[in-house]
């Protein structure tokens, strides 16, 4: 993994929004295709969504629903390519949601 992509990963993991600027360039010149790091940098931003969704609800905001929606597609994601620290940590965060929601079994599965 080059030094880059390495940063990126870092920003999106803080939830830094430079992060998009400080791809732009690369972004820019790349083919369509999306690669596989490409990926999960974005299995990383789902879950980031996800988890300040889920966040947003401990003071009220009801949003455990769509923050569960973005960390089953960034577990798909992760899981497709072998990310098994992304991988881990969505579904640490799936069952966060489902223990706020009081689906206990859900939780623990």
């Amino acid at each position: 993994m080059n030094l880059r992509l390495t940063v990126a990963i870092i920003l999106l993991t803080l939830g830094s929004p430079y992060c998009v600027f400080y791809l732009s360039e690369q972004v820019i010149a790349q083919a369509p295709t999306p690669t596989s790091e490409e990926k999960i940098i974005e299995a990383v931003y789902l879950n980031n969504q996800g988890e300040a969704l889920i966040y947003k609800d401990i003071i009220g905001l009801d949003d455990l629903q769509a923050g569960l929606k973005l960390f089953q597609e960034s577990l798909a994601i992760f899981q497709k390519y072998g990310a098994k620290g992304g991988e881990g940590n969505s579904l640490v965060n799936i069952g966060y949601v489902y223990l706020r929601k009081g689906e206990y079994l859900k939780a623990i599965e």
